[in-house]
């Protein structure tokens, strides 16, 4: 804004709104160079500090690696999602896929293998999801979804083509002559319906229901591997 003597009040008011500054009418091009350079280094580094919090904010809540949610994320969505089974009477469904022989991956292979097949799983994991269903890390190399409005068979039918888009193609490496071929497992919840009062403590609901899907994950791992294995949990 130009100003002189007469508009001195008003750039003051322009000033308490939130302009950066005022420029005199006779000032001349090299001070209006000047405070346009300062202008624009405290833009940058406004720009720049804003760009750090929200990679503080990104790394406080994703897996750096995947990209997907962590548990910071996952474990609240959960219990929320309990919290509207209560509201709507709808069911949903709690899953835990875990790669088989993860550690044999990175033996054979290198951690820079192991590195691309976990990012590709969350990848093709991801794919065979609704926007409105929860894919989180929350492990090595074990993985949380949370299917929404999914009852016994749609669970069942989501996890089987869950496990067919891991296990289906091998994983190409960069690097590698060969291609990495990987199964899961992965055990399955399916909460039918919450009613009543809400539970003493949401934290202990939601540790119920993963330990209930980490029951179902270990009885699929010590039934072979490679395969899906449903519980259903009480209402």
């Amino acid at each position: 804004m130009l100003w002189n003597s007469k508009t001195q009040s008003s750039a003051a008011q322009v000033l308490d709104l939130g302009a950066d500054d005022v420029v005199p009418v006779d000032c001349d091009s090299e001070e209006v160079a000047l405070r346009l350079k300062r202008l624009l280094a405290v833009q940058r580094r406004s720009t720049q500090m804003r760009e750090t919090l929200q990679r503080g904010l990104r790394a406080a809540v994703r897996d750096p690696l995947t990209g997907l949610y962590n548990r910071r994320i996952a474990l609240p969505h959960l219990a929320r999602r309990a919290r509207q089974s209560r509201q709507t009477s709808r069911p949903f469904a709690v899953m835990l896929a875990d790669i088989d022989h993860f550690k044999t991956v990175n033996d054979c292979h290198g951690h820079q293998a192991g590195d691309v097949v976990l990012a590709e799983t969350a990848n093709r994991l991801n794919a065979c999801l609704q926007p409105q269903d929860l894919l989180a890390r929350v492990g090595g190399e074990e993985f949380l979804i949370v299917s929404e409005n999914a009852g016994i068979d749609q669970a069942q039918r989501l996890a089987q083509t869950l496990r067919e888009k891991v296990n289906g193609t091998p994983f190409a490496v960069c690097g590698q002559p060969d291609p990495v071929s990987v199964t899961i497992s992965i055990g399955v919840v399916v909460v039918p319906t919450l009613g009543g009062p809400e539970p003493d403590t949401e934290d202990g609901e939601v540790r119920a229901f993963i330990e209930m899907a980490d029951r179902a994950l270990y009885r699929a791992k010590d039934r072979g591997r490679n395969r899906v294995s449903l519980i259903t949990a009480a209402a």
